[in-house]
């Protein structure tokens, strides 16, 4: 007795190529994964999520062509790849910003460090003095302070040298000035001189100014009675304050 006979499923004839992109953006996936895990190897991480994020697409578009068919590898490589991608992106962020930190915690440029055998910015100078130029603002512990140029001051029993000085409280606590301890003046000569109470109808006086304040008014010194030429430097020297350390703003006159 004859049986029957059957034409082949078309699955039988022939097999359908596997898709070769599929597993390609599979195995550069998880290649790119785990090179993405070290910050030194940010690059490849990029390099390799790409290069699987194309070739799965290529393989799913096979797919949907029918000339392929494991679709599930190649979306498996596509949605890898792409954490790949994003792993090398977050290497290459935090790279740039270790490498911007360490340049700048590099501090002052060796062009600008002091030189220790260079003279003082004026006689009586010191390491901690603050050193600036005339009109300069300072940041003293988040206190922002400005002293103005000298200029003559209002005639009254004698000659007077004024500078306008002035305060931003960018700091959490309230800070405290003194216009009539903290502020001095020293001439050319290296005489250092109290501030006087002439000179200005806005004269700095003392008290304390809240987080987010600010304030000006003027600092006066008692003139030379020579009219020295020279280098004047106005001195904040807290006497109880956000800190010990001197303020010097140079002028020249």
């Amino acid at each position: 007795m004859t049986h029957p006979q059957y034409a082949p499923a078309p699955e039988q004839m022939g097999q359908r190529p596997r898709n070769g992109f599929g597993v390609a953006a599979l195995v550069l996936s998880l290649i790119g994964l785990i090179v993405g895990l070290f910050m030194v190897t940010f690059g490849f991480a990029l390099f390799l999520g790409i290069l699987g994020l194309i070739f799965g697409l290529v393989g799913l578009r096979r797919v949907k062509r029918r000339i392929a068919t494991n679709r599930g590898v190649s979306l498996a490589g596509v949605i890898l790849s792409a954490l790949s991608l994003i792993l090398g992106i977050i290497g290459a962020v935090v790279t740039f910003n270790a490498v911007d930190d360490a340049v700048q915690s590099l501090g002052t440029p060796s062009s600008a460090v002091a030189d220790p055998n260079a003279p003082a910015a004026f006689p009586g100078a010191t390491a901690k003095d603050k050193v600036v130029q005339a009109g300069e603002q300072v940041d003293a512990d988040g206190v922002l302070i400005t002293a103005g140029q000298l200029v003559p001051g209002k005639d009254t029993a004698g000659k007077t040298l004024c500078s306008t000085v002035s305060y931003t409280n960018n700091s959490k606590e309230a800070t405290s000035f003194n216009g009539g301890f903290d502020w001095k003046l020293q001439d050319p000569n290296g005489v250092i001189l109290m501030n006087t109470y002439g000179g200005s109808d806005n004269q700095l006086q003392s008290g304390q100014l809240a987080p987010g304040g600010t304030m000006s008014a003027d600092v006066c010194f008692d003139a030379p009675t020579t009219d020295t030429p020279g280098q004047y430097v106005v001195l904040l020297d807290p006497s109880f304050r956000f800190s010990s350390d001197r303020i010097a703003w140079l002028n020249t006159l």
